[in-house]
């Protein structure tokens, strides 16, 4: 466990819910991103993702991308092929087009490892990228 990992509890997911729809709130922390990039929130990750009424919907896609290039950096060291599968079956499942495109660039991602650039999956260049697109 890194030493930015805290566990989702209801009162954390409750104040990260009020801080993702405040729209004037700052980040809490320095690397506020890192702490929430972890694959123990990924819920609320899918969910503010895919919510278009949520003012930090591109940061909670921001860490959806941290996860899955963290992982394939580290060769599922810091998180197993498992939850990543997970993961990308329950962002596929909502429909929504940001992180349907997330899925297929993920994919692509996990079957081509040498791909990898960290600027795009783990500094939110890739979700940006698509965000404005979309």
């Amino acid at each position: 466990m890194n030493k930015y990992t805290i566990f989702p509890t209801p009162d954390i997911i409750e104040e990260l819910r009020a801080w993702a729809f405040d729209e004037d709130a700052q980040s809490p922390t320095q690397d506020f991103d890192l702490t929430v990039s972890d694959i123990c929130f990924s819920d609320i990750i899918i969910k503010l993702s895919a919510d278009s009424a949520c003012p930090k919907q591109l940061f909670f896609l921001e860490c959806a991308y941290f996860i899955v290039g963290d992982a394939v950096l580290n060769d599922n060291n810091t998180v197993s092929k498992q939850d990543i599968r997970k993961f990308l079956e329950q962002a596929e499942n909502t429909g929504n087009s940001h992180l349907l495109k997330f899925v297929e660039e993920s994919k692509a991602l996990i079957k081509n490892p040498s791909n990898f650039d960290y600027s795009q999956w783990c500094s939110g260049d890739l979700a940006r990228k698509h965000f404005n697109y979309l």
